[in-house]
């Protein structure tokens, strides 16, 4: 497992990479943290670390939060030990 932020994680398969997103949420019933899952199969490293930038991405309210994002993922991208 390579762990790309507080969110996002990859793994990996005989045939796929894999891009796991797992956001916690709300405190629900007995003291259980709700979680929400996301997971995208793809062919390669290249697709998956584009789907991690497109998903990262949404979040910018701006072109400079935009930018700052990208700065941040390119970081981490070229820092990434596969």
């Amino acid at each position: 497992m390579l762990k790309l932020d507080e969110n996002f994680y990859l793994t990996n398969d005989n045939s796929n990479w894999i891009l796991n997103r797992e956001v916690k949420g709300e405190i629900i019933a007995k003291g259980n943290q709700k979680i929400s899952k996301d997971v995208w199969y793809c062919g390669t490293l290249k697709a998956c670390l584009n789907r991690y930038v497109n998903e990262t991405t949404k979040v910018a309210g701006s072109v400079s939060d935009l930018i700052v994002i990208l700065d941040n993922t390119y970081s981490l991208i070229k820092n990434l030990k596969v």
